[in-house]
């Protein structure tokens, strides 16, 4: 219940060295930008909650990788760069033992036992290959929804799968579905469902169709860890290279294609091609142990070695500032200075 003003108070008696904001600018983080704008913590950094540069002088780094912000894009960020190996984004997906099962196993084959593993849910079809996308639906542009109906219109016997997410968004898709030529009865729609549950019905897809303007974030690690393969593909912004970022570092680089065109020709082929598709699952369901992807304790040790290399260049910059004081002219720019943190990766 404290104010920023509060909040910022607090940090500051208590002489913490690092403040990481989860939030930015995202829903519900007010309070937070107050706490961070009053500076009361000397190495300020941000990650997660706010897929982009805040834009903000308080705020000395950010927490990325190579993909999702490679150094090169050093120029679009006020921030400085902090660099983690494999992917910037955490997840706890193998220290849930409620999960352990769901997609450690291979999946149903014979059509009695998809059908029955899809009964319980009854917006699934019986049978037929199920393409499914998990993200809000806002991130469908397009560009993308062009291909999937290209796919679906080639297979009349594939199925796209998607959330109820939000529901008022639903007419529209079905609209623009039949007007694009496809069958009503081949999009399908889910609710969203606790996590868990969540999870076991997605392990239930073929293969998941990510949204390259907006990738699947946490979306992504949730089918990979059910065992579900993918296909994305990369631009620009921060915010539509997270997917390739985690398929690389779960060791699936066949999952990213380099561009929207051969998106829609490698879903194709994974599509008229199950033995292809088979081998990407088996491939995705190793992964989860084989790859850096879900060690979260490597993901803080090199989180640790990061934060550690930051404090000591602002401790570097500080020592910098002293020696250039009574030199003519002194450092004219303060601005958010220091240096660029690179972690190299430690093998898990």
């Amino acid at each position: 219940q404290m104010s920023g003003v509060q909040g910022a108070h607090l940090v500051n008696q208590k002489k913490m060295h690092v403040l990481i904001d989860l939030v930015g600018y995202t829903g519900g983080g007010e309070r937070a930008n107050e706490v961070f704008a009053a500076q009361p913590c000397e190495l300020q950094t941000s990650y997660m909650g706010f897929c982009a540069s805040t834009g903000a002088p308080y705020m000395q780094h950010m927490v990325v990788d190579k993909i999702v912000a490679p150094p090169e894009y050093q120029a679009h960020f006020s921030e400085r760069l902090m660099i983690v190996p494999n992917s910037y984004f955490c997840n706890d997906h193998r220290q849930q033992k409620s999960w352990a099962a769901i997609g450690a196993t291979p999946p149903a084959t014979t059509a009695a036992a998809v059908a029955a593993a899809r009964g319980p849910y009854t917006e699934l079809p019986g049978r037929g290959l199920l393409l499914a996308c998990f993200n809000q639906l806002y991130k469908i542009d397009e560009a993308v929804f062009k291909v999937w109906m290209g796919v679906l219109k080639k297979e009349v016997k594939a199925h796209l799968w998607l959330l109820k997410f939000p529901p008022v968004a639903v007419s529209s898709i079905v609209k623009e579905a039949a007007d694009s030529g496809v069958r009503k009865d081949q999009v399908v729609f889910g609710h969203t469902l606790p996590k868990k549950e969540y999870l076991e019905r997605a392990a239930l897809a073929d293969l998941f169709l990510d949204t390259p303007l907006v990738n699947a974030h946490t979306s992504a690690t949730d089918v990979l860890w059910a065992g579900v393969p993918m296909i994305t593909t990369a631009r620009e912004s921060m915010i539509s290279r997270v997917a390739p970022s985690l398929c690389l570092a779960g060791s699936l680089p066949q999952m990213v294609a380099p561009n929207l065109q051969e998106y829609g020709a490698i879903v194709s082929q994974l599509v008229h091609k199950p033995r292809h598709l088979a081998r990407l699952r088996e491939a995705t369901r190793v992964a989860r142990n084989d790859s850096p992807l879900f060690d979260t304790q490597l993901w803080v040790d090199h989180l640790d070695v990061a934060l550690t290399m930051a404090w000591e260049s602002r401790a570097a910059q500080r020592a910098l500032r002293k020696d250039a004081k009574g030199v003519e002219g002194g450092m004219k720019q303060k601005g958010v200075g220091g240096f660029h943190v690179i972690v190299r990766a430690r093998q898990s």
